[in-house]
């Protein structure tokens, strides 16, 4: 067996495993892969007051969907660090979106980045993609600076991460770099995950209710946190690190958890 598919038989049997111990973690994805649908049809038909539609959005629900769609490969096979850079984009449209629902005019300086770049990284970087029209928009821009911090570089935290060195005799020692993460962290990043795309649907949703006529799509997180809860309490009591991963980046309100 080559090194390739190695890889990839362990990654179909971890993702197997996974599966079945936490059959929560695919039924849920489901359920917001069809509420992105719901939403990308819901803005199709709404209008604003003025006649006009917001059709020219609907892309970027569809990114974040596709997105989640790459991603959950990854988290659902105990690789929850590789999951993270592929939702990254997810999570950038929804926030430049509501960058575009403030002012339009942004639409053209994203569109012309390459020829405005000084403009473009004053207006796009950091906290300035924060908006006021989406909701949950400064939560969502933290957690985009996070993985951004945590995941992308090749730094000391990335660095030892994966990487082991231990003594075997006087004489020898071996090195490790894991390809896969133990299964209570990887469980951790997979709630982290879903409930972040929860809130991030649920806050894409809410701009356009405001604005679209007939634009009635009821919000998810909160039945997603009822039927996730069980697993995340389990998990915030026994591992300190799970909770920071699922507070921090999944957005999970841990604050009651004994």
């Amino acid at each position: 067996m080559t090194r390739v598919e190695e890889i990839r038989a362990v990654a179909e049997q971890n993702r197997a495993v996974f599966e079945k111990t936490i059959p929560q973690l695919a039924e849920t994805l489901q359920q917001l892969i069809g509420y992105a649908d719901e939403i990308g049809e819901a803005i199709s038909v709404g209008k604003q007051k003025d006649g006009k539609t917001q059709v020219s959005f609907i892309p970027m629900v569809l990114v974040a969907q596709r997105q989640a769609l790459a991603a959950y490969e990854f988290f659902s096979s105990c690789r929850p660090y590789q999951g993270w850079l592929l939702f990254r984009p997810g999570i950038e449209a929804v926030l430049i979106a509501g960058k575009w629902f403030d002012d339009p005019a942004m639409f053209r300086l994203w569109k012309e980045r390459r020829v405005r770049s000084t403009e473009y990284m004053e207006k796009y970087s950091g906290k300035h993609l924060r908006s006021r029209s989406l909701p949950n928009s400064e939560r969502l821009q933290a957690v985009l600076r996070r993985i951004n911090d945590d995941y992308p570089h090749f730094n000391n935290d990335y660095w030892n991460r994966h990487l082991s060195l231990r003594p075997q005799d006087p004489n020898a020692f071996l090195l490790r770099l894991e390809y896969f993460d133990d299964g209570w962290l990887s469980e951790a990043h997979a709630l982290a995950f879903l409930h972040l795309l929860a809130v991030l649907f649920d806050s894409f949703a809410a701009m356009f209710a405001k604005g679209l006529v007939g634009f009635e799509v009821p919000p998810r997180t909160d039945a997603i946190t009822e039927l996730l809860d069980p697993r995340i309490r389990r998990l915030a009591q026994q591992f300190p690190d799970a909770r920071l991963v699922l507070h921090d980046i999944g957005l999970w309100d841990t604050a009651n958890v004994a």
